[in-house]
């Protein structure tokens, strides 16, 4: 103690000055860091402002920025702890976090395919698992806010359709001159209906333009991580989706429920869900499956009509009245399956279908004995919902049509 006091003592003025220096580098410091700060926050805010611009340009060019504040922990996983500081120091969390929210909030306005590519690529790069389940979820949910809104509206448009119509019926052929000033005030009120009908039209057609951009961004999406097996660890929960008109190729995925949900007319390449939770009330009809797995879990209540399903295969499912009515099997598979009954394949092409032998038997035995008016009894009375049977049967007379 001694040594330090007469250390101290001897030294007062070189410690004054060291402890002035510190405060002057720390002011700067502070200074400096506030100065990146406002100027980083003043970039961001441009930036955003680009991002929504009616110049394609701009909107590519303020995707690539954003694409700046998403970190790749892949990258940074491998750099040091100095560098780590640094990136602390000029890249805030705050923005990642936020690029990526913005980025997502695109999809709700964003119709061109290329920007949509590029937001895209950006959201490849943060490969946590937290980050990635979040991404799908948001995905998800857009595309269900769209088919939330589409049932209002297309009540709104066939409502005004009727009103048109009504006032059209009103108009009369006699020129008397109370019949001239009523028609001139019907012509009148007429015009006023079609401007609300043509808004109600263009919303309805632009909402069916983001439906389909929303549908195809994430299946995009999760074939692009599905390239770098980041899709394993993702939980993926369709509820009340419509994914109708989809293209969605190459992609693993280790768990998925499917929940009152449409992907009709949709294409499906060597799609594999490894652990199948539940397929409950949804329809795929004309959609083609090719290369497809569906393991484990249950599908219950489900239309697989009207469909090529080729080289695809249902494990260890557990069905319950669900149909693949008028659909193609070829060299499909139902490997270790329950709950199936030969009129769910009423007017199928199960030929080069691999069944276990024994429902191949019954299949072959009972199918030919079913009649129209008995598979129509048998769906009616089925654990279907009313929309479904009412589909079914839709597609039953579609098939008779043309034949």
């Amino acid at each position: 103690m001694e040594a330090l006091s007469k250390f101290l003592s001897q030294n007062t003025t070189l410690i004054v000055a060291i402890i002035g220096l510190i405060g002057t580098l720390y002011t700067a410091y502070v200074g400096f860091r506030k100065y990146l700060d406002e100027k980083r926050s003043r970039n961001y805010e441009e930036t955003i402002k680009q991002l929504f611009s009616i110049n394609k340009s701009e909107r590519l060019a303020a995707v690539a920025t954003l694409g700046v504040y998403i970190e790749s922990s892949l990258v940074y996983s491998h750099f040091i702890s100095a560098v780590r500081f640094v990136k602390n120091l000029f890249q805030s969390k705050y923005y990642q976090k936020n690029s990526i929210t913005i980025l997502l909030n695109c999809i709700y306005t964003e119709l061109d395919y290329d920007v949509l590519n590029a937001i895209c690529s950006v959201l490849t790069q943060d490969r946590k698992n937290k980050e990635i389940q979040y991404i799908v979820d948001k995905l998800i949910s857009i595309n269900k806010n769209f088919f939330i809104q589409d049932y209002p509206l297309k009540g709104r448009l066939d409502y005004a359709k009727s009103i048109l119509e009504t006032g059209k019926n009103g108009i009369t052929d006699k020129q008397s001159a109370v019949d001239i000033i009523l028609n001139e005030q019907i012509l009148n009120q007429i015009k006023e209906k079609n401007k609300v009908l043509s808004e109600y039209t263009e919303r309805y057609n632009e909402l069916s333009l983001h439906q389909q951009v929303s549908t195809d961004f994430l299946f995009m999406y999760l074939s692009e991580m599905s390239k770098i097996d980041e899709t394993k660890h993702i939980n993926l929960v369709f509820f009340q989706n419509v994914f109708n008109y989809g293209q969605f190729s190459r992609c693993n995925l280790r768990k998925c429920s499917i929940i009152k949900t449409a992907l009709s007319v949709c294409t499906l390449i060597h799609i594999k869900i490894e652990n199948l939770d539940l397929i409950e009330d949804s329809v795929f009809t004309f959609s083609a499956l090719n290369n497809c797995l569906f393991k484990g879990g249950s599908i219950v209540n489900s239309l697989f009509d009207k469909m090529n399903l080729t080289h695809t295969v249902f494990e260890n499912i557990t069905f319950r009245n669900t149909y693949f009515f008028g659909s193609n099997l070829a060299y499909s598979e139902f490997t270790k399956v329950t709950g199936l009954e030969p009129i769910h394949f009423y007017k199928a092409d199960y030929s080069k279908t691999k069944f276990d032998e024994n429902f191949r038997i019954k299949l072959e035995a009972e199918l030919p004995l079913i009649t129209d008016d008995v598979f129509t009894d048998y769906v009616k009375n089925s654990t279907l919902t009313d929309q479904r049977k009412e589909e079914l049967l839709r597609s039953l007379s579609e098939v008779n049509e043309n034949t």
